[in-house]
């Protein structure tokens, strides 16, 4: 309790500062488990609204559309005591986020400056982006950590696609979820979790060694129904960020361990051995096809309701404490 007091003092004034974009719950160290703040490098694509039509390699002001998303989004997260703050560079006398160019030379049919083409659910394009924008960073603001997010114009030959993130290496889903898994699976889905750094975060714009992890990316807001949506979006994505898959966040059939308990975890697509399958152009865990249906969680495949269950908070958690730009007493680096 003294830690958690003491930890308390000093994200006081942090809290206080970006009270717009976190909840009462985050910020009250009372309200549950330490609270975690987890540092996002942003970037916006050329030719998407957000740019504003600032050219790339200068930077854009923060007061963006973006910036609403993100308070939303952490008000879906407020339950979990993680919240998720914007880093800003400066240029001269304007603060904001860097402006990438559109990282593919070859425009195919239908596809304009600023977005994704992403054909069968290829992310070679958003891998492309993300590591733009890391490197954006890195010459805007070398000291700034944390995971990638780019806002870009849409995706197109990619059906309903409106957003995308990474997904953890194949090595760390349970053994049985997916064919090229397993040999790391309890590092992920069991506890005591043993994740390192460069299982949660390395960007180097290269799928040919390993999965690039640490980024997502999200269409501009029009591309959306409205704000909700799109918070709702940006909200599922960060999950994935943190090693959620898509599901209710129930172990449907029990073979795991409940959260808090030590052992294994055996749900959702990455933990749970029975895998995925494709329901209506939707991917939904075999587990999760015979329970109960009802709103679900946040890691729905629509992300169409807000819950975060016990056994996501643990995982989300968990996975944050390790990545770069984690403040607060649960960081492990």
């Amino acid at each position: 309790m003294s830690i958690i007091t003491q930890r308390a003092a000093g994200f006081t004034a942090f809290c206080l500062g970006i009270a717009v974009l976190l909840t009462t719950a985050a910020c009250d160290p009372t309200s549950g488990s330490p609270p975690i703040f987890l540092t996002l490098r942003w970037c916006v694509m050329e030719g998407s609204s957000e740019a504003d039509g600032i050219s790339p390699g200068d930077i854009v002001t923060t007061y963006r559309a973006d910036g609403d998303a993100l308070a939303r989004a952490n008000e879906v997260w407020g339950t979990t005591n993680v919240g998720f703050v914007s880093t800003v560079a400066q240029s001269g006398t304007t603060k904001g986020v860097p402006v990438i160019g559109d990282p593919d030379n070859y425009q195919s049919s239908g596809e304009g400056i600023g977005d994704i083409d992403a054909p069968g659910g290829d992310p070679f394009e958003s891998l492309q982006a993300a590591f733009a924008c890391h490197r954006a960073w890195r010459r805007a603001n070398s000291e700034a950590k944390g995971p990638v997010v780019v806002t870009v114009r849409r995706f197109v030959h990619a059906g309903l696609t409106l957003a995308g993130s990474s997904q953890p290496a194949f090595a760390l889903w349970a053994k049985g979820a997916h064919p090229l898994g397993g040999g790391r699976g309890d590092d992920s889905c069991g506890e005591p979790r043993d994740l390192l750094p460069e299982d949660v975060f390395e960007i180097d714009g290269s799928s040919a060694t390993h999965i690039d992890v640490g980024w997502l990316v999200i269409a501009q807001p029009d591309q959306f129904r409205n704000l909700d949506q799109r918070s709702r979006a940006l909200a599922h994505e960060l999950g994935h960020v943190l090693f959620l898959g898509h599901g209710n966040g129930l172990d449907d059939n029990r073979d795991g361990e409940e959260a808090g308990v030590p052992g294994p975890r055996r749900y959702d697509q990455y933990c749970d051995p029975l895998g995925s399958t494709v329901v209506d152009e939707q991917e939904i865990p075999r587990e999760d096809l015979d329970s109960t249906p009802n709103c679900g969680s946040l890691m729905g495949p629509t992300a169409g309701c807000s819950l975060i269950t016990e056994l996501q908070v643990e995982q989300a958690r968990a996975t944050a404490s390790v990545m770069p730009g984690c403040s607060g007493s649960p960081c492990k680096h």
